[in-house]
């Protein structure tokens, strides 16, 4: 039985890297993609051994785990409450996370911990110990967002990756310690059009001198004397989401190509539906939160001032 159990768990910790390293890869691009630079050499070399790093971290617990959970079963000569699951996690813990760097320990620590409040409630809701209140997930997330974005605005959040994200998708202007400066704005240089074009050109080009004049209608509209962009608040609210629609979009969406290249090898017409598949639009979908975010603090602006 204890050569069974222990052959069992070496599988399942043996086939963990196969399922954790598109995950880092994903997070990988994902960090590139926020820093919106070309890295260099010593920044690959850095982000190659962080990754390597972390696989060490997550094949350092599981293999840790079953190898202590093996090894005290023989000690002992029989499962008990802490051998079977309490000891050999809270060791193979210990012992990952001493491989990992220091500047990601507390940040693994909050997701650990969030990871086990949440499954702390589930067992208790599973034994009828406590009742769910009815859309009690929405109300955690809307409560824990806005408490984020109160220390944002009033106190502002440190240097580090793991808020870049939400720079990202707040923008620089709500900040604390962003001053609002006001910026020129000139009239857009419309292409001069040249007849002689073809009907196609001629009509494109049409199109786009007078997008961009439409444009600069909506950027030169009024905004609320408290709100910190520099430009009206209908161009604040397109442009947040139409960016972040459109990072979204391109980034899952290349995500999507390079992991189902295998597929698309062997039937190239796959690539031309991965644009349309809904799991390709997935992420796109958070520029309607900083859509909603930016028009409720345009709309409660002027009522709290």
């Amino acid at each position: 039985m204890v050569g069974f159990v222990c052959r069992s768990l070496w599988e399942s910790v043996h086939a963990m890297p196969q399922r954790i390293i598109p995950h880092l890869r994903d997070s990988l691009f994902g960090c590139l993609l926020l820093r919106r630079k070309v890295p260099n050499s010593k920044e690959l070399r850095s982000t190659f051994w962080g990754i390597i790093r972390s696989c060490i971290f997550l094949i350092c617990h599981g293999v840790g785990y079953s190898g202590t959970a093996c090894l005290l079963k023989r000690i002992v000569g029989s499962y008990n409450f802490y051998t079977a699951s309490l000891v050999p996690s809270f060791l193979s813990s210990v012992a990952a996370i001493l491989i990992e760097r220091p500047s990601r320990r507390p940040l693994l620590s909050l997701y650990v911990t969030n990871v086990a409040s949440e499954t702390l409630f589930k067992m208790a809701v599973s034994r009828k110990i406590i009742t769910p209140i009815p859309y009690g997930d929405m109300f955690v997330f809307s409560t824990s967002t806005a408490f984020l974005m109160y220390i944002y605005r009033r106190y502002g959040l440190p240097r580090d990756p793991a808020f870049s994200l939400l720079r990202f998708l707040v923008g620089p202007y709500e900040e604390h310690g962003y001053s609002k400066q006001p910026e020129e704005m000139s009239p857009p240089k419309s292409t001069p059009i040249d007849y002689k074009m073809g009907l196609f050109k001629l009509k494109m080009l049409q199109f786009r001198n007078w997008f961009l004049n439409q444009l600069y209608l909506v950027k030169c509209g009024t905004s609320h004397i408290t709100c910190p962009h520099p430009y009206s608040c209908s161009y604040y609210i397109l442009e947040g989401v139409s960016k972040k629609f459109f990072y979204g979009y391109v980034f899952q969406l290349c995500i999507k190509l390079f992991l189902n290249v295998k597929q698309i090898m062997k039937r190239p017409s796959i690539a031309l539906n991965i644009p349309f598949w809904p799991e390709t639009l997935r992420l796109s979908v958070a520029g309607k939160d900083t859509r909603n975010q930016r028009i409720l603090h345009c709309q409660l602006s002027p009522l709290v001032s």
